[in-house]
């Protein structure tokens, strides 16, 4: 039966309205079911983690690092352009084939970064490798460091990173040693395991008792939305720090039992309203404009030398963020995953951050 043209007007009509109410429910649908996919793998990943620390009684170094011989009269230095803590869960994720073929004991430097066609390296190899484990269903980025590099130089990337410290300056304090302590601040004496707070970090080696907040209040890993990293293989770039730089923070006392920095105007397990910060200054990286506020990086820099793909600048590397609709998924110690709403309290957030701070767990989800 052929149909008036008022008919098909009015069916048109229909159709449109039925889709307009539809499309917003099959979206909805979409999007839960790529958060809880993010999730699972958030988990995967955690669990890998807790595999390894069964193995090798410690937590995989979000990058690792290696001692370079020191010259007559100097002191040794640390280089910390060392693999990723994913290399070492690939064996415990049913990618240990790949593992193999991944030269963890050599340095990850221009021996194993050729940029001649015909002489691709182990670890070049591995670079053109994307790890859908390794990504969030719901991220808006590529699957590739430079999606325009020639085919040898594709380098695939993660949106998972380590949560390796609370802010910056103790994430880069932290992870490198110096031999002033004096020309230091607040953040610690370039001792790693005094810095950089966070359950792994750059050369760390925690072991499962040093977690002294509990495995179910300390992150392990969360997730990141960013453009051009980080390179999944390169540790340089799988770690991130939490909170922003320009809140005021306390020092740690170790006499009064403070082991880390901590914002100034919190006590331990104490939040919102009883907090002495403004609410313009609670400030977290989960609600940072990485436009207007880059995510910084300072002299120690953790830019990798190795380059993006045909020598391309690298971009701006951000912190904890995601494509989820209000939310940034953030895994624990024990793998455990929680959504954490981005308009977390700074102190729940900063005590959740921390591996050793003396808190009890607090209850993310009422604290907003």
């Amino acid at each position: 039966m052929k149909l008036s043209r008022p008919e098909t007007l009015i069916l048109s009509t229909l159709v449109i309205l039925l889709l307009g109410l539809l499309l917003p429910a099959i979206m909805g649908a979409t999007a839960a079911s790529q958060n809880t996919s993010c999730r699972f793998k958030l988990k995967e990943l955690t669990m890998a983690a807790n595999a390894y620390q069964s193995a090798y009684k410690r937590f995989p170094p979000s990058c690792h690092t290696r001692k370079n011989p020191a010259a007559a009269g100097e002191k040794a230095t640390t280089n910390i352009d060392g693999y990723s803590f994913l290399v070492d869960l690939l064996p415990h994720m049913d990618a240990e084939d790949l593992w193999k073929q991944i030269n963890v004991v050599a340095p990850l430097d221009a021996d194993n970064d050729s940029t001649a066609k015909d002489s691709m390296n182990l670890p070049d190899v591995v670079l053109l490798q994307p790890m859908a484990q390794f990504r969030c269903p719901n991220s808006r980025t590529g699957q590739f460091a430079d999606p325009e590099a020639k085919a040898w130089k594709l380098q695939a990337i993660t949106n998972y990173k380590a949560v390796c410290a609370s802010t910056r300056t103790a994430y880069e304090t932290g992870s490198r040693e110096v031999a002033d302590p004096a020309s230091l601040d607040i953040y610690g004496v370039g001792k790693m395991s005094i810095s950089s707070d966070g359950a792994t970090y750059v050369g760390s080696r925690t072991t499962l008792p040093s977690i002294a907040d509990g495995v179910t209040n300390t992150f392990l890993l969360t997730e990141t939305e960013e453009q051009t990293y980080s390179r999944w293989i390169v540790g340089q770039e799988c770690g991130l720090y939490t909170m922003t730089d320009d809140t005021a923070f306390q020092a740690a006392d170790p006499a009064k039992g403070l082991s880390y920095i901590s914002p100034a105007g919190y006590t331990a397990n104490r939040y919102g309203s009883e907090s002495t910060i403004p609410k313009e200054k609670r400030k977290t990286n989960l609600t940072r404009d990485y436009e207007a506020n880059p995510y910084p990086w300072g002299e120690a820099g953790f830019r990798s030398a190795r380059y993006t793909g045909d020598g391309k600048t690298e971009g701006v590397k951000l912190g904890p963020g995601s494509a989820h609709d209000k939310i940034v998924n953030h895994a624990y110690v024990g793998g455990a995953v929680s959504s954490i709403s981005k308009k977390i309290d700074m102190a729940a957030y900063f005590f959740t951050t921390t591996r050793a701070n003396g808190d009890p767990a607090p209850d993310l989800d009422s604290i907003d």
